[in-house]
């Protein structure tokens, strides 16, 4: 049953690309293209920070779909409704990534790597949420952490992919490198933890993610440094607020 659907979602998603595609390609013709940044990749320093921040943010994640179900027993849900949180958080976080794509591709001036760091806040107050241990707010934890702490992995290859589109294989295996360590030892670490409490290793979780959310942050900084762009800590001047001077492209891609 669950693949049968599974099959049917996939098969509802490529419809609506397939349309989407059919409008995109009428509408070409009397829309121009925003224009894009040159391709100039990210500097090397941040692609370890960007990469750093992947394996905090993973390391908090995965174990949500390894321990939810024990978890929320512990918490006193019973078996059964854990079960239907989990599915239900499982198809949220589904849902959640592919409508970030969707966000992404209309909001191409939006920065990405904010967007991420924002999860992984999110995120954050999720798994806090769940080291409660109360019912509702381990419910409204399961939400969170499956709808931003667990939404923001397509999103970061979609960032890093779009500053480097001459190099787009390379530099994703060097960020995939961090994400598949905090996969792997992720659950390991929470594990390790959940065997005194959960309540502590949620907190370990949340801590891993709003660390993750602090380092995407750096990175972004260090990006835009690396391209001569503001990085913040000013307020503009009153010409500056009432008379905003244009962005460039690239600055419009990491504002």
């Amino acid at each position: 049953m669950g693949g049968g659907r599974a099959v049917v979602l996939a098969v509802v998603l490529l419809l609506a690309s397939l349309a989407g595609g059919r409008d995109a390609g009428r509408t070409a013709a009397v829309a121009p293209r925003p224009p894009t940044a040159p391709d100039r990749g990210l500097p090397r320093g941040g692609l370890v920070v960007l990469t750093l921040g992947g394996f905090l943010g993973s390391a908090a994640a995965t174990p949500t779909g390894v321990f939810l179900v024990d978890s929320a027993v512990a918490a006193g849900i019973g078996a059964g409704p854990a079960g239907l949180l989990f599915a239900g958080c499982s198809v949220l976080g589904l849902v959640s990534r592919v409508g970030l794509g969707w966000w992404a591709d209309r909001h191409p001036g939006r920065s990405a790597y904010l967007s991420i760091a924002n999860l992984l806040t999110l995120g954050s107050l999720g798994y806090a949420l769940l080291a409660t241990g109360a019912v509702p707010a381990f419910v409204a934890g399961g939400v969170l952490a499956y709808g931003a702490g667990w939404a923001w992995t397509g999103l970061f290859h979609f960032a890093v992919i779009r500053d480097n589109r001459g190099a787009a294989a390379s530099v994703t295996g060097s960020v995939q490198t961090g994400l598949s360590l905090g996969a792997a030892s992720g659950p390991l670490l929470f594990g390790l933890v959940a065997q005194a409490s959960y309540p502590a290793a949620w907190l370990v979780s949340a801590a891993l993610s709003l660390a993750g959310a602090v380092t995407v942050r750096a990175a972004r900084r260090v990006v835009r440094r690396s391209r001569g762009l503001p990085v913040g800590g000013r307020w503009p001047s009153l010409r500056a607020r009432t008379h905003p001077t244009a962005p460039s492209p690239e600055e419009e891609m990491h504002r």
